[in-house]
């Protein structure tokens, strides 16, 4: 598979996740939990395009993230499907523990901040592990952390 076809399948999953998010929170009741669901349903599918993608481009920083990433989507699934405060403890922690271990991995793949740019990608990172993670736990200050990461 192309790595533009990649880039497109990525893109197009993760664009219908920010549609989904974006209907969550303008409708109520079953909708919005159908919209939940399928926010992180199509943010899960992305995922293995993207970590292809930056580890052909052997950006291993972005990798970590995707990857650390990955169980707070899990969690943001099993907590729409299930309800807050159905999630089992365990993948609460894991994701937890998967989010501080892929920015510790992002934050030792830089070594010493040389370029300005590392600056920007420890931004990166550090906002889009927590913007899932806090997103997941369905709190709205997830927004936040996902519009800096965006910016």
């Amino acid at each position: 598979m192309s790595r533009t076809l990649l880039q497109v399948f990525g893109g197009v999953f993760s664009l219908l996740n920010k549609i989904f998010l974006s209907q969550t929170e303008r409708s109520d009741g079953s909708k919005r939990r159908r919209f939940r669901i399928w926010s992180w349903i199509v943010l899960l599918i992305s995922l293995p395009s993207w970590i292809v993608i930056f580890g052909i481009e052997r950006n291993w920083i972005a990798v970590a993230v995707q990857i650390g990433g990955a169980p707070a989507m899990v969690l943001g699934l099993v907590i729409a499907v299930r309800g807050a405060g159905e999630q089992p403890k365990w993948l609460d922690l894991f994701a937890l523990t998967a989010t501080i271990t892929g920015l510790g991995c992002s934050i030792y793949d830089f070594g010493w901040m040389i370029r300005w740019i590392q600056i920007f990608e420890l931004i990166f990172a550090t906002t889009f592990l927590i913007g899932t993670y806090t997103l997941a736990k369905q709190k709205l200050t997830g927004y936040l952390w996902s519009m800096l990461m965006n910016t």
